[in-house]
């Protein structure tokens, strides 16, 4: 099994909330880690957050295009990945989030959980999923 030999934090950006999770240094595993409000303050939230955790690089979950096609979605994660290069200043890898929230949803169902602690974990469990996506690459 190879390891990870960075902190990452994985994002799942959402309109309203942003989830966040993250795999540690020498582990190959993502945890979930918060979720936090979209607003005015979330850049200095996950400057934070990469500050205390010591990440050295985000993950940042991107919908796969169909044909080049541009949706809003796409434009709005895309201000938020110029807003997060401006503000926090590390490394940034886009990989593919698609139906991760969808999945996320599914995995708690199956296991039971409430609907009123989806909602609440929803956003981070999808950034678990985006990060997992990321660190099956290495394995």
């Amino acid at each position: 099994m190879i390891m990870n030999d960075k902190n990452i934090l994985a994002i799942d950006y959402g309109t309203k909330r942003i989830g966040f999770a993250i795999c540690y240094q020498q582990t190959s595993f993502s945890i979930p880690y918060i979720t936090l409000e979209n607003n005015d303050s979330v850049f200095i939230k996950i400057k934070k957050i990469v500050d205390d955790e010591f990440i050295d690089l985000i993950v940042l979950g991107f919908p796969k295009t169909i044909n080049n096609y541009v949706s809003e979605r796409h434009q709005l994660i895309n201000a938020f990945l110029k807003d997060l290069k401006d503000n926090i200043g590390i490394e940034i890898i886009l990989v593919d989030e698609s139906y991760s929230s969808v999945e996320s949803v599914s995995l708690q169902k199956e296991f039971n959980i409430k609907s009123k602690s989806i909602k609440k974990t929803k956003d981070q469990n999808s950034a678990t999923i985006i990060l997992d996506r990321y660190l099956n690459n290495f394995r």
